[in-house]
């Protein structure tokens, strides 16, 4: 992650490093600023009017209400961070969040973090097994797989780039990138 924050001799050092999309009240993006310090306005997190209005962030974090579902205002950033967004959508809807993240990325500087549970074909702790059987349960949706994250993300114009995974964790980081 260090890499995406340090400043590269042609960036401009106001640019917005991670926008949080769909972030909640900012538990991520607080812990984020908490580790780095950023200097204000390089965080911004977004979620709906509602949730925007209880937020738990400092003046630091740049806190903006926007609907996932229209364009993505924020240009150029180095990360747009989505925790457990794309699991309440069927696929059509993901695509979307996802497309319009799109014409906002820079090639070669903009990445898409999906923080998810990612079901593997072996090897799934209780905890990504019994979400996904809640998910199925209670709305009618899915815990993805990796070739359903492909999937997903291919057409919109992106690429899974990496994934992260770590033992103890039921989730995992995709890193997308443009195609």
């Amino acid at each position: 992650m260090t890499d995406l924050i340090n400043d590269n001799d042609d960036d401009d050092d106001d640019d917005v490093v991670v926008v949080d999309v769909g972030g909640n009240i900012g538990h991520d993006i607080l812990g984020f600023q908490q580790k780095y310090n950023l200097k204000p306005g390089r965080l911004v997190l977004q979620d709906r009017p509602e949730v925007i209005a209880i937020t738990i962030v400092d003046s630091s974090i740049k806190a903006m209400a926007h609907d996932i579902m229209t364009p993505q205002p924020i240009m150029h950033a180095r990360v747009y961070y989505l925790h457990s967004v794309l699991h309440d959508f069927p696929d059509a809807a993901a695509r979307q969040i996802l497309a319009n993240l799109v014409p906002a990325m820079q090639r070669g500087k903009s990445k898409v973090l999906l923080h998810e549970i990612v079901m593997w074909p072996q090897g799934n702790n209780s905890t990504a097994t019994a979400s996904d059987v809640l998910m199925m349960a209670v709305f009618n949706a899915t815990e993805r797989n990796i070739d359903q994250f492909q999937a997903l993300v291919e057409p919109v114009g992106l690429k899974i780039a990496q994934v992260f995974q770590s033992p103890t964790s039921p989730q995992s980081i995709l890193e997308l990138e443009l195609v």
